[in-house]
C-alpha cells in the first residue's frame, strides 16, 4: 500500500513539474521562436524571392534611423524562408539569423552584433552590408537589390 502511494505521489510531482515549465528552449539557452515569428509580413518585411526584392525602402528607413527594427526574408530555390531580423540595441545592430524553416539546409538560429548597416551602389544593384560584426564575420552581405530600369 505504501509503495502504491509513493508511485502516485511521484507521478503527481512529475506532472506538476512538467506543467510549470517556462518557454521552450532552442538548445542554446534562448527561447525557441514562436510560430508568429515565421509569418511573413508582405507589407513590412523586405522580401527577396527569385531575384525580385520587395520593400527595400524599409532598409533605407532603418539606416536613416526612422525604424528600429527590420526583417529581411530570403527565399531559397525550394521556396523556404531564411530570416534576418535586425534590431537597434544601443549603438549596435543585433542580427538574428534563422534558417530553421529551411527544409533542405541545417536548421540554426544565431544572434550576433554588428556596428552598422551600409548601402553601396554597384553597376546594376544596391548592396546592403552589415559591417563591424563580431566573431569571424566582419562584413556580411545582407541583400542585393537590382536597380530599376529607370535608375
Amino acid at each position: 500500500m505504501a509503495f502504491s502511494r509513493f508511485i502516485i505521489f511521484a507521478g503527481l510531482v512529475l506532472m506538476l513539474g512538467g506543467c510549470a515549465a517556462t518557454s521552450p528552449d532552442n538548445g542554446m539557452g534562448q527561447a525557441a521562436p514562436t510560430a508568429n515569428e515565421y509569418v511573413v509580413n508582405e507589407a513590412e518585411d523586405v522580401i527577396a524571392k527569385r531575384g525580385i526584392v520587395q520593400n527595400s525602402e524599409q532598409l533605407d528607413a532603418f539606416i536613416s534611423g526612422s525604424l528600429d527594427r527590420v526583417r529581411v526574408v530570403h527565399y531559397t530555390k525550394e521556396a523556404d524562408p531564411i530570416f534576418y531580423s535586425l534590431s537597434r540595441i544601443e549603438e549596435q545592430i543585433e542580427v538574428r539569423y534563422d534558417t530553421s524553416q529551411d527544409k533542405f539546409g541545417s536548421p540554426t538560429v544565431k544572434t550576433y552584433r554588428c556596428e552598422s548597416l551600409i548601402k553601396e551602389q554597384a553597376k546594376q544593384s544596391y548592396t546592403y552590408k552589415l559591417s563591424g560584426c563580431g566573431g569571424a564575420q566582419k562584413s556580411i552581405s545582407l541583400i542585393d537589390v537590382p536597380l530599376s530600369p529607370s535608375t
